[in-house]
């Protein structure tokens, strides 16, 4: 499982439409997030416009693609784009910073991730107890 975290910045004039606009998803489009394997998705956004979003996915090159290629996000996408600064002409769910995952605690355990891009085993996870016992100069 791949933990996909992400920011775009709105435009500080569009937030309450944005907002607004995603009261009433389009089903459609719900249905094509979840038939590309992606779930677990939510939205943040602070008031001035910082976006920050997360889903989960077992491959998130395929579900990328599964959501490009499905024609029920297409219009959803390209009406979302004017709700966004600094997106170079790209699709909002491809022009995303992504975030890479640094710190993770569920329940007693604690993973302290090192890496870059999306944390998919590919960086170097430690636990607590193990970093405990090592020493770092």
């Amino acid at each position: 499982m791949v933990r996909v975290c992400f920011q775009l910045q709105l435009l500080p004039e569009r937030r309450e439409a944005y907002v607004e606009r995603h009261r009433a998803v389009w089903p459609d489009m719900l249905s094509a997030i979840a038939d590309s394997g992606r779930r677990d998705h939510f939205i943040l956004v602070r008031a001035d416009g910082l976006l920050i979003g997360h889903y989960e996915t077992d491959d998130d090159a395929e579900s990328a693609r599964r959501l490009a290629a499905d024609p029920r996000t297409a219009a959803w996408e390209t009406e979302s784009a004017s709700f966004f600064a600094d997106l170079g002409g790209r699709r909002p769910d491809t022009g995303a910073t992504r975030l890479p995952e640094v710190v993770r605690e569920v329940g007693a355990d604690t993973e302290i991730m090192v890496g870059t891009g999306i944390m998919n085993g590919a960086g170097i996870v430690a636990s607590i107890a193990h970093w405990r016992s090592c020493r770092i100069r």
